[in-house]
């Protein structure tokens, strides 16, 4: 298991972020970050809420007699206005074909947090492959590109892709 630490030991990139792209803990407005995101990077930036905000999951169905078969789902939760931005980006790539409804994570609880929950092997299958085309080893999250690799091993073994 591998930690990271980020420490800011002057003054001028925290001011930089602030000032910039409203970087503040506990934010939930993020229009100043999200509309300086070029289009370009947009598929690096859901991969990085993923990485950090993401599962994905799947288990065993059974139909009948037959041998199971795994039915996958895919959750990231965060602030409401950041899922509807990378909700509405993955329907703007052909990801998605409709919006997807949001979740409150806890009864009662923040008021700005919440989960899209996104299912259906292919569907996740098509957003896996949008946030991890272009990916390096160095920018990602290895465990859950590993879940990635695992998933699209097991479509082409069931020839499902």
């Amino acid at each position: 298991i591998c930690e990271y630490r980020f420490f800011l030991s002057n003054n001028y990139l925290p001011k930089k972020l602030y000032e910039e792209y409203g970087l503040i803990p506990h934010r939930h407005n993020i229009e100043n970050l999200i509309s300086k995101i070029p289009e370009t990077l947009v598929s690096h930036f859901i991969r990085g809420v993923f990485d950090a905000e993401g599962s994905i999951n799947y288990s065993i169905n059974y139909d009948g007699n037959k041998l199971g078969w795994r039915k996958y789902d895919l959750t990231i939760t965060t602030y409401h206005d950041l899922l509807i931005y990378i909700d509405d980006k993955l329907i703007k790539q052909k990801i998605f074909e409709n919006k997807h409804k949001l979740y409150h994570r806890h009864k009662n609880g923040d008021l700005h947090c919440r989960s899209l929950k996104i299912c259906g092997n292919r569907q996740i299958l098509n957003m896996l492959h949008f946030i991890y085309k272009d990916s390096n080893d160095n920018i990602r999250l290895e465990r859950k590109y590993q879940k990635y690799l695992d998933m699209l091993n097991y479509m082409q073994n069931k020839n499902l892709k």
